[in-house]
C-alpha cells in the first residue's frame, strides 16, 4: 500500500479516536468505523503500518504543513458521527502532541 494511503488511513483512525476521546463521536460508532477498516484488510493501528513510524516531532512538523493551517493555527476535520464531519479551527497543538504521544505509546 502506498505510504500516502497508509497515512490517510492512520489519520482517519486517529480522527475517530480523537473524536471519541473528546466526546464528539460515540465510542460505538468509532469502534464500528475502525472495525470496518480492519475487516476489509486496511491498517488500523500504528503497528499495522509498513516502514518507519515518524517521531512525534516529525508528525507535528508534517501536521504544521497541512494546507488547512492558517497563520500557524491548526485546523482539523473531525467526526461527530459516521457521515457527519466538521471543520475544527484553532486546534491546540499541545493537545495534539499529547494525543499522538499517548496513541504511539500504545502502538
Amino acid at each position: 500500500m502506498h505510504p500516502w494511503r497508509q497515512a490517510a488511513l492512520a489519520a482517519f483512525v486517529l480522527c475517530a479516536s480523537a473524536g471519541a476521546q473528546a466526546a464528539l463521536f460515540e465510542d460505538d460508532e468509532a469502534r464500528r468505523a475502525i472495525r470496518h477498516l480492519a475487516d476489509v484488510g486496511l491498517p488500523t493501528r500504528v503497528a499495522d503500518l509498513t516502514g518507519e513510524v515518524p517521531t512525534i516531532d516529525r508528525l507535528m512538523g508534517l501536521i504544521a504543513q497541512d494546507k488547512k493551517v492558517q497563520r500557524g493555527a491548526l485546523t482539523f476535520i473531525l467526526v461527530r458521527a459516521i457521515g457527519e464531519s466538521f471543520v475544527a479551527p484553532g486546534v491546540d497543538p499541545a493537545a495534539v502532541r499529547t494525543f499522538l504521544t499517548e496513541k504511539l505509546a500504545g502502538q
